[in-house]
């Protein structure tokens, strides 16, 4: 087994690490560019990332052309009752299927009965 050499910072006092600047509040940086700055990323990381946003971006506008389209198709495919259905307040939707369920039950019973 490896010996492990641990030290302990016994000769700082609390909180000395911790600078009063620190904790003041800086004001919010004014682009994406100034955010990444900020955060200490050299100007080739912040290209590559700028890059990666704007592809990001294009993959997202793609991605809702293709929604836009698929609900224009089932749109102009939908049946009539589910037009109807989609339109209708809860509480008509909601008196509908239980006059449906009555209906199904009451034909049913006859049927057995028959």
């Amino acid at each position: 087994m490896k010996e492990v050499d641990v030290r302990f910072m016994d000769q700082l006092r609390r909180g000395a690490s911790i600078v009063a600047t620190d904790l003041a509040r800086a004001p919010q940086p004014a682009s994406l560019r100034d955010c990444y700055q900020l955060m200490c990323l050299t100007a080739p990381e912040v290209d590559q990332i700028e890059a990666s946003i704007s592809t990001i971006k294009e993959e997202i506008d793609m991605r809702k052309a293709a929604v836009a389209d698929k609900e224009a198709l089932l749109a102009h495919h939908n049946p009539p009752v589910f037009q109807a259905v989609q339109v209708c307040p809860h509480c008509e939707f909601m008196a509908g299927i239980t006059m449906l369920w009555q209906l199904c039950k009451c034909m049913s019973g006859t049927r057995l009965s028959s």
